[in-house]
């Protein structure tokens, strides 16, 4: 059992292995328990931005590791030490990371915006053929 704060990843290592989360660094509440089966990670952010580290772990290159690691069990488990070697593809350069933030989040804001214009479209989609029927 651990505490994670405002800013750290988590990591769900057991069971359903992969589900990555950031908490905010807004919140109403000082600390989250977490139960055994979620890694937190607290990054330095003069070295790693804690966003970019995020945006790695929900990548298929960090996720295909996950996969192979945890089903070499009857339980999916990546446990902590085979968590540290685990491979990582970063810049070391902040600045350098910064800029990759910037093209990610405006990727994930352009995708936000194509979801919900085809929701809108098939909603109008289901409207026009009630109408006709």
């Amino acid at each position: 059992i651990g505490f994670a704060l405002p800013g750290d990843i988590l990591l769900s290592h057991k069971g359903t292995v992969g589900q990555v989360a950031l908490i905010p660094n807004k919140i109403d509440y000082p600390y989250f328990m977490l139960t055994p089966q979620v890694t937190f990670y607290r990054c330095n952010n003069e070295k790693i931005i804690n966003e970019f580290l995020y945006y790695i772990f929900n990548s298929q290159y960090f996720q295909n590791q996950l996969i192979r690691l945890s089903s070499q069990s009857t339980r999916a488990y990546v446990g902590i030490t085979a968590q540290r070697n685990l491979k990582l593809i970063l810049p070391k350069n902040i600045d350098e990371q910064k800029e990759v933030l910037k093209i990610l989040k405006s990727i994930e804001s352009n995708l936000s915006l194509i979801n919900k214009s085809l929701l809108n479209s098939k909603s109008l989609q289901k409207t026009l053929i009630n109408q006709i029927f």
